[in-house]
Formats: structure tokens, C-alpha cells, sequence
């Protein structure tokens, strides 16, 4: 098993304001959001495993305008984590399995987030 692996997922992802938005207007229709954006992540994480270390995630956000709020566009990180468990990249996603997130920022003309997931020695 690498120590380090990276993947991308080239979609928009949800933000906390729309999320809240649905969550608001209907229970189901929130759920299906999260279904979907999950089910999407899925999709770009590689068939490997980090069980044996934790880990800790640095996200790379590519988004096309810089008047973005940091929280409001790091919140898709939710449906990332959740995806990681459910293909069993990651046991789960406590405190005990990722020690550390870290977010950074681009400026870019195509939105998307790449995934830096690295053991950290206990």
C-alpha cells in the first residue's frame, strides 16, 4: 500500500448554503442530494485501502471564483469522506482514521477537488 495516494473528483460539489437550502425546503429531497453526491465520489477513489494507519486528507478546491467562503465550498468534504468508508478505502471517518484535514484553494476555469490521503505514523 502507498503511504500516499491522490485522486481527483471533477465535478462541483455541493455547498453548505444550497445544502442547507434543500434541507430546508425537504428532508427527502437533502437526502437524495447526499445519496447522489456520494454515490458521485465514489465513482473517483481508487480501489485501494488505508486500514492498517490513520491518515490525514489535504483537499485541493478548483473553483472559478475566489469570492467563495472557504466553509461554504469545503463542505462537499462530507460526501468525500462518507464515499471513502462505503468503498472501504477508509475503515471510518472518526478521529481515530483521520487525524488531520487540511483545505487549500485554486482559481481555476474548471470546478473539482483533488484528494491527498497520507498515513501518519501514529
Amino acid at each position: 500500500m502507498p503511504s500516499e495516494i491522490m485522486f481527483t473528483i471533477p465535478h462541483r460539489l455541493p455547498r453548505l448554503n444550497e445544502y442547507i437550502r434543500h434541507e430546508r425546503g425537504s428532508k427527502y429531497l437533502a437526502a437524495k442530494i447526499k445519496k447522489k453526491y456520494t454515490g458521485l465520489c465514489m465513482a473517483y477513489i481508487p480501489r485501494l485501502r488505508f486500514d492498517k494507519r490513520p491518515i490525514e486528507i489535504t483537499y485541493v478546491w478548483a473553483v472559478k471564483n475566489i469570492a467563495n467562503d472557504p466553509g461554504n465550498v469545503s463542505f462537499g468534504n462530507k460526501f468525500i469522506e462518507d464515499a471513502m468508508v462505503i468503498s472501504g478505502f477508509i475503515p471510518d471517518d472518526n478521529l481515530k482514521w483521520i487525524k488531520k484535514i487540511t483545505h487549500k484553494f485554486l482559481l481555476q476555469e474548471k470546478e473539482g477537488v483533488t484528494v491527498i490521503a497520507a498515513e501518519v505514523a501514529e
